[in-house]
């Protein structure tokens, strides 16, 4: 349970992280590739997942095999 807890608080401090401002001018894309995603806490994570951000929000999730990554994306 608290292993859960930790996973679920780095995935919600990733997506703060990503959602921060940053150069208006360009939006960069960033892939978090290999996350375990926890959509809410009854549900069943989905593993080896990519989360995809532009500009501070959240393009695409999804697993890896279904998420195109962009050549941009860091």
């Amino acid at each position: 349970m608290i292993q859960r807890s930790r996973a679920a608080l780095g995935v919600l401090l990733v997506v703060f992280l990503a959602a921060l401002p940053g150069n208006a001018a360009s939006p960069q894309s960033l892939a978090f590739v290999g996350a375990t995603v926890y959509s809410s806490p009854t549900a069943t994570p989905l593993g080896d997942a990519v989360v995809l951000t532009s500009g501070g929000v959240i393009t695409a999730v999804g697993k890896r095999t279904e998420v195109k990554i962009p050549r941009d994306a860091a």
